[in-house]
């Protein structure tokens, strides 16, 4: 791409996984940009209005790279129509878009598998009860992870890890012929801003009055006016919890596992 080129993501609209990824990517794609290609820039086309850590964003933005990153919301011409790619070309209702490079995000849904296994409800994703994520529509199939409707909690890893710990506990409790424990889950999603500044979004989800209820979040980190070198501890973070999760779910470096 020639430097003073455009490179454009377009982010769908409905749940999707790491909400937050698209916010992501266009940081650290604005990022390379500003070393090697500086006059270049990088377009969100957004089908929704809102985002999560928005001001957040749109604060390392306009610090660490102004002018480079512009947001459209669905309200201004945002949702990208059809995407012609051999002229890398985007369309939206109102205009025509030529781009240099262009990262395509479509609607999301849960896997074939899903679909046709008759777990998936109308709105595409699959309902589960969230005390154990057993279907909604077929007993004794369990769905965790980013197909299940699991309503106030995310599409993200750290969540289905959690939905995975619980998923396990009922599982051998119905073996024991006991009840489920009440779900219970902490969770947190990192971003970076750059290769050395992060945020982090945290959840904390409980089980109250018969509903997986969201409880209020702790105070908002990774802002870059915060005093000290918070954005970067962020980003330090998010490097120990990629190498904790992956231990966790593939066992890397224990006794007797296969790296």
């Amino acid at each position: 791409m020639n430097n003073g080129g455009v490179v454009a993501i377009s982010v769908p609209a409905g749940p999707m996984r790491c909400p937050p990824g698209p916010f992501e990517r266009a940081s650290l794609i604005a990022n390379y940009l500003k070393q090697h290609k500086p006059r270049s820039k990088v377009l969100i086309f957004d089908a929704n209005n809102h985002f999560p850590k928005q001001d957040v964003f749109s604060d390392a933005w306009q610090k660490l790279y102004p002018g480079m990153i512009e947001w459209f919301p669905v309200v201004e011409d945002g949702a990208v129509l059809r995407v012609a790619p051999a002229a890398m070309t985007l369309y939206t209702a109102d205009r025509v878009h030529r781009v240099d490079v262009a990262n395509i995000i479509p609607p999301q849904a849960p896997a074939i598998l899903a679909v046709e296994a008759g777990l998936a409800a109308p709105r595409g994703w699959c309902p589960i009860n969230p005390a154990t994520f057993e279907s909604a529509l077929i007993g004794n199939v369990h769905v965790i992870g980013d197909a299940c409707i699991a309503d106030p909690m995310p599409k993200s890893a750290s969540d289905a890890l959690g939905q995975a710990g619980q998923c396990a506990l009922a599982i051998a409790a119905a073996f024991g012929g006991r009840g489920a424990p009440e779900p219970a889950f902490e969770s947190v999603c990192y971003s970076l801003l750059a290769p050395d500044r992060g945020l982090s979004i945290h959840g904390r989800f409980r089980w109250t009055d018969g509903q997986l209820r969201q409880l209020p979040p702790p105070t908002a980190t990774g802002r870059l006016a915060d005093p000290g070198a918070l954005a970067a501890k962020e980003a330090q973070n998010a490097a120990d919890w990629y190498r904790r999760i992956v231990a966790d779910s593939f066992a890397v470096g224990r006794r007797g596992s296969r790296a």
